[in-house]
């Protein structure tokens, strides 16, 4: 329930021009990133759909890649190795 409310608010953001690309000040992570770094696969899936770039981040080791790795969700991992992370 709480993953579906969160794609409707990420397709509402988007759909108002949101920038899918902004990197968050503190995490140093895009939306993308913060989604890897929760293991949310539907989220990451969303996201790369909607034009998410696989490797981006404010910093190395914020990007959505180095956060599931770290965090070890290996499904968001693969996934994003999958589309060129």
């Amino acid at each position: 329930k709480d993953t579906q409310k969160a794609i409707e608010l990420i397709q509402m953001f988007l759909e108002h021009g949101a920038d899918i690309e902004a990197v968050d000040e503190a995490d140093r992570s895009t939306p993308l990133g913060l989604a890897a770094r929760e293991g949310h696969l539907e989220l990451v899936e969303l996201l790369l759909a909607t034009g998410a770039r696989p490797d981006g981040a404010g910093a190395s080791w914020a990007t959505p890649l180095a956060w599931a790795q770290r965090r070890r969700h290996g499904a968001v991992a693969e996934l994003l190795r999958s589309r060129g992370a």
